[in-house]
């Protein structure tokens, strides 16, 4: 008996992990790690400093739109390796940085780079190479921004604290052109046709030269526009943009008096158990009715919320690190999930303008979100108020995505 190959999608995706995993966090997450150095270096405060954050959100809310329609027409490889280039050059621009101007321009680089690859590029790659295993392979392409984000960030930290900024800036560069760039251009294919092959490496029709024939599918955004489905995961995806800003719990469990120490303990519980929940989802999704998982998922997510608000001193590590854990699933079941829905609700044809659409309202929400809750904690006093309203809204995100329905046209 024949021994079959090994399906090259499952090579493509741990290629995606790597390169748009980086791509997705290199512009936020990476963000804070300066802080204290450029603001030092440059005279300037830390509000100055975080407008970049602000310039980083505007950028991806505008270009979103318009980087889908160009992966709609170039494909995700050409999308992926500009992706890299931009966010290598941006970082480069970063590294010889010596004011304010400068500095924005840099980070509108590296996010106009984020936005053109990121969740774009990983769900067209997915909802091209796969279909039974649709959700696996995106749970395992998303592992990736957590996986790279633990082996980089302390590099980058010990970097800048022995180099200085620019050399911190200078060595991100690098790596996006080599881990995103340079892993795209070789891996990544626009779709298993390509190299003679079907979706999960199934078997299909072929034309009168022996070739693959995969039929493309689906609304334009138009259409998909028109649909309550789009609005009802647009919006839920919002509000998961806005509830975004919880990730700074650091500074919510600090002011109840929970130790330093105590709090790192509890990011690495959560950055640990953040590797393996998306992959985790993805195998729920694939396996388990939909609306279930996104139960499940939701009600982690409100949960953990909800747990912050009932911390003191006094709590046991026990309850932080169920936080913790509660944190990472509810932080990734969302993404299986809502590949699925684009893949279900509105085809794969123009798969990359209906997503870069949604992004732009969920960056428009990611925008909101942070003002809302830090004027509750400036009026209240506390954090409590801005996790407890966190509780209902991703109650309310739970409930809206399992009210999605498969339009007719798509399913037929």
């Amino acid at each position: 008996m024949k021994k079959k190959k090994l399906y090259y999608g499952w090579i493509l995706i741990v290629a995606v992990a790597i390169s748009m995993g980086l791509s997705l966090s290199i512009a936020n997450m990476f963000l804070s790690l300066f802080v204290v150095s450029v603001t030092k270096v440059m005279g300037i405060t830390v509000t100055a400093f975080m407008v970049s954050s602000t310039v980083i959100k505007i950028v991806q809310a505008v270009a979103a739109p318009f980087a889908g329609r160009l992966a709609d027409k170039k494909g995700a490889r050409f999308m992926a390796i500009t992706c890299g280039l931009l966010i290598a050059s941006g970082y480069v621009l970063l590294g010889f940085s010596h004011n304010l101007p400068l500095l924005y321009v840099g980070y509108a680089i590296v996010s106009l780079g984020s936005i053109s690859g990121g969740m774009i590029v990983t769900n067209a790659i997915c909802a091209r190479w796969f279909d039974k295993y649709l959700s696996l392979a995106n749970g395992i392409a998303n592992m990736g921004m957590g996986l790279t984000s633990a082996v980089l960030i302390p590099i980058t930290i010990r970097i800048i604290a022995n180099n200085g900024y620019n050399s911190g800036y200078f060595f991100l560069a690098g790596a996006a052109f080599v881990l995103i760039a340079l892993i795209s251009f070789i891996f990544i294919k626009n779709d298993p046709t390509e190299l003679g092959l079907y979706p999960d490496g199934a078997d299909g029709p072929i034309d009168e030269s022996d070739k693959p024939v995969i039929k493309l599918t689906g609304m334009d955004l138009g259409e998909a526009m028109k649909t309550w489905d789009f609005w009802a995961i647009s919006l839920s995806l919002a509000i998961l943009g806005a509830v975004a800003t919880m990730q700074t719990y650091n500074a919510a469990l600090q002011s109840v008096g929970i130790t330093p120490a105590t709090v790192a303990t509890v990011a690495s519980v959560f950055s640990l158990i953040g590797i393996g929940a998306p992959i985790l989802f993805g195998l729920l999704t694939d396996r388990l009715p939909t609306r279930l998982v996104i139960a499940v998922g939701a009600g982690c997510y409100a949960v953990c919320c909800y747990i912050v608000t009932t911390l003191t001193a006094a709590s046991g590590m026990g309850k932080l690190c169920l936080f913790a854990v509660l944190f990472a699933f509810g932080a990734s079941y969302w993404r299986p999930v809502y590949m699925k829905y684009l893949k279900q609700c509105f085809g794969i044809k123009n798969i990359s303008s209906i997503n870069g659409a949604i992004q732009t309202i969920q960056n428009i929400g990611a925008m909101i979100g942070p003002i809302v809750a830090g004027r509750l904690v400036d009026s209240s006093g506390s954090y409590h108020s801005s996790y407890l309203l966190f509780t209902g809204m991703l109650i309310v995100s739970g409930v809206m995505l399992m009210m999605v329905r498969v339009p007719a046209k798509v399913a037929q």
